[in-house]
């Protein structure tokens, strides 16, 4: 249709398979660990977003674990429990959208380097010239998609912020206080990680799976043990090893200061689903769609690599348009919506009976740091 669909899909593929780290961005921590350990891939890829475009309603179905003190001291024949059998639906997805106009001038430069890229058959990065429109339309999708993920991260955190399951060391939910000392020379068996492994061992949470997510205090802390590991051969010679650590400086405003977050790895899954994927995506005469996957490197090197849906329509005269209530003159040119649907799911609250010591365990587990 306008030449322009192929032109960007391998712009895109030579840049990320070539590491280009892109546009510095704020470290997203929470979204990340959720894409390195929570994808819900038997889920999504079976029935709720296949790649075929065709998107069904899924259901998943588990039983409670059986508590102890339901067992019989008599031969009696009788039967002591029916398991039951439960059932909840994957919730539907929340959604994002950012769209941006590139005007037809710019484009009809990017599409002379696009063509000399075609002519070198490069797929890396080196065959990129280094200045230029091309990479500057590869810096802005990145930027949109920085600004995208931002959005979706503080959703998520925002959901999570109401979803921390019981914490069997004191039976509540609510933020659990832990306290780091100040004297390195302290030794207290109640306070620090110490504590904080304890509680894990009374959740009969496996400690090699935890991870946590954060920032304040903790973080803190992490880099503080981190420092010292580094200045004795790298060594980590901490009592007790450290959670795989994220750090998420939006944590302060979606949990609260110094709070951080515990999980098993498995706890929480992420739903991606591509709306444009299968029989969706391709030239559809009035727009094209596709999925990218946009790689976005933060300021710490940690980098998310995020399947977009893409929307990408042409202005065919000089308009007036609304942008975010402001009424705005554009040239001919492309208008590029970068979208995603996304949403976490938890554990379910009642995956432990009532009676069983776990009740209302989901594998997530808040804190607050003090240091005192």
């Amino acid at each position: 249709m306008f030449g322009f669909s192929k032109n960007i899909l391998l712009q895109s593929r030579a840049v990320f398979t070539g590491a280009y780290p892109g546009l510095k961005a704020v470290p997203q921590g929470y979204l990340r660990f959720l894409i390195e350990n929570g994808l819900m891939n038997v889920a999504t890829k079976a029935a709720n977003d296949d790649g075929s475009g065709h998107v069904r309603n899924v259901d998943i179905w588990y039983t409670p674990r059986t508590p102890e003190g339901k067992s019989s001291t008599e031969d009696n024949c009788q039967i002591d429990v029916i398991p039951s059998r439960l059932e909840t639906s994957i919730p539907s997805t929340d959604f994002r959208k950012l769209g941006f106009h590139i005007d037809d001038d710019t484009i009809a430069a990017y599409e002379r380097e696009a063509s000399g890229l075609v002519v070198l058959g490069g797929q890396g990065s080196d065959k990129i010239p280094d200045g230029g429109v091309t990479k500057e339309i590869w810096d802005t999708m990145i930027d949109k998609a920085q600004a995208i993920l931002a959005d979706i991260n503080a959703d998520l955190l925002a959901d999570q912020a109401i979803a921390f399951g019981v914490n069997a060391s004191n039976g509540v939910n609510a933020a659990k206080t832990v306290n780091f000392p100040l004297a390195a020379t302290n030794n207290d068996l109640n306070t620090g990680l110490t504590m904080v492994y304890n509680d894990m061992m009374m959740n009969e949470q496996r400690l090699d799976n935890l991870v946590a997510v954060g920032s304040g205090l903790m973080n803190n802390y992490i880099l503080q043990q981190s420092a010292k590991s580094a200045a004795q051969n790298g060594l980590n010679t901490a009592a007790q090893p450290l959670p795989k650590w994220y750090y998420d400086p939006k944590a302060l405003s979606a949990w609260g200061a110094n709070h951080f977050g515990l999980f098993d790895k498995n706890a929480v899954k992420l739903i991606l689903t591509n709306r444009f994927a299968g029989f969706k995506n391709g030239d559809k005469i009035t727009s094209i769609f596709c999925v990218i996957p946009i790689p976005v490197t933060d300021f710490m090197g940690n980098t998310i690599m995020y399947p977009f849906d893409v929307q990408i329509t042409h202005t065919d005269c000089n308009a007036t348009v609304d942008v975010a209530g402001v009424p705005t003159s554009i040239k001919r040119g492309y208008n590029i919506f970068l979208m995603s649907s996304f949403k976490q799911f938890n554990l379910p609250a009642d995956s432990y009976d009532a009676a069983d010591v776990l009740a209302g365990n989901n594998g997530t587990y808040r804190y607050v740091a003090t240091n005192s």
